[in-house]
């Protein structure tokens, strides 16, 4: 693999039926984590091994340490090949927000419940929400880490935060970063001092943004698809011309009401839809993907890149 082929890095981040809630202003509810990851990691395993598809998944820490099926899985995804990265131990929203000593922490104990349970200590990191600034990307830099791929942005965000607005119950909200159309589309060495642009000399993190359209830069990720539809998704693949993709799932996606989800979960957009029409959907989004781009796993993705 070398970095002048086309790309695609495929994400999935474990954002459970807990941390859901909380973006939808409803935390408290009782949720069975362990009947979560059981159903949505297996049916997500089972998916990408008979696809031969390597997957980054990005862990919640806390999680890991509480839950015996979190445990099991991620270190099954783990034992199959795939690439486990950071999430943050609690899941904050407003990680820029924090201290920078708070912020380390929450780094480091999700960095140290991976480390004990694969034996491998992550190198990649998507911070909740997309909320990032130099402060996390310089610290986690600090700490080691190769890459950052929470530099997110595209031209619908501000309807799909006016739907979270209308639907959650929150009054003040720090769900959607603080990313703009100045991200570059392609991975960049951000500035130590302006996270959203490149600077010229090369560093030891690579920022990889969340893929949007080469045209119009609309959303291009797996959620936006289900939402909107098989037309959509057609037309959005005629909108790309990138060298190198991130196409970015969550682990929500792959189980359904019927499986147990809180009530309150039904605002959350695609929860109504069945788990197997999702994951026949996102077979065929997969299919069209690898008609142009190479699966790359992340990592392998970033040490090509430094050595090119």
């Amino acid at each position: 693999m070398t970095v002048e082929k086309k790309t695609a890095l495929l994400h999935i981040d474990i954002d459970s039926p807990k941390t859901l809630l909380r973006f939808w202003g409803s935390e408290g509810i009782p949720t069975d984590l362990e009947s979560f990851y059981d159903r949505a990691m297996d049916r997500a395993v089972t998916f990408f091994e008979k696809r031969k598809l390597p997957v980054t998944f990005f862990c919640v820490g806390e999680e890991l340490v509480s839950s015996r099926a979190a445990r099991k899985w991620i270190k099954e995804a783990f034992r199959k090949g795939h690439e486990i990265a950071n999430h943050t131990y609690t899941h904050p929203y407003g990680l820029t927000t924090l201290s920078e000593s708070a912020i380390r922490v929450e780094i480091q104990r999700c960095s140290q419940a991976i480390e004990e349970l694969t034996g491998q200590r992550p190198m990649g990191f998507r911070a909740p929400s997309y909320d990032v600034d130099e402060k996390v990307i310089n610290l986690l830099e600090e700490m080691g880490y190769s890459y950052d791929t929470s530099a997110a942005w595209n031209v619908l965000l501000p309807a799909i935060k006016a739907y979270h607005k209308i639907f959650s119950k929150k009054t003040v909200t720090r769900e959607f970063g603080s990313g703009s159309f100045r991200i570059p589309k392609a991975p960049y060495f951000p500035d130590a001092n302006n996270w959203r642009v490149p600077q010229q000399s090369p560093r030891k993190i690579l920022e990889i943004p969340i893929t949007r359209s080469t045209r119009w830069s609309l959303p291009f990720y797996n959620n936006f698809h289900l939402s909107a539809g098989p037309i959509y998704r057609n037309c959005s693949f005629s909108w790309m011309g990138h060298g190198q993709i991130v196409y970015l799932m969550h682990l929500i996606e792959f189980v359904d009401m019927t499986d147990g989800l809180p009530d309150r979960l039904a605002v959350h957009p695609n929860v109504k839809k069945p788990w197997r029409s999702k994951c026949d959907f996102l077979g065929e989004t997969l299919d069209r993907i690898m008609e142009k781009y190479e699966p790359v796993k992340t990592l392998d993705y970033v040490r090509h890149y430094h050595e090119a």
